[in-house]
């Protein structure tokens, strides 16, 4: 533990001894996201590298989704997008301003 608070999550001596160790799971979980989303970046860059050279030599137009073999689709349906600004503007103190019949 000692040696992943320090070399991994950067916390000096007295910083990690002070931790909880709920706080100390905290930052372990926040840095291995931050970690599965800069790998999923340059698998990202990789696959349009390919795509693109790929494009190039074919006449089919290749996406680079088709290069990550574990890409899975998290786009959200509109009722999903219009939920979150719903949330986020009633966290922001805005108004709904839109007709209600």
């Amino acid at each position: 533990m000692w040696a992943i608070g320090r070399y991994d999550l950067g916390l000096t001596e007295q910083e990690f001894w002070k931790m909880t160790l709920r706080q100390f799971s905290l930052m372990v979980d926040r840095r291995n996201k931050r970690d599965e989303v800069e790998r999923d970046r340059a698998d990202f860059h990789a696959a349009l590298i390919c795509s693109v050279v790929a494009s190039c030599h074919s006449k089919k137009s290749w996406k680079p989704k088709e290069f990550m073999p574990t890409y899975t689709n998290t786009e959200q349906t509109w009722e999903e997008q219009l939920n979150y600004i719903q949330i986020l503007n009633a966290a922001m103190g805005g108004t709904d301003r839109r007709c209600k019949h």
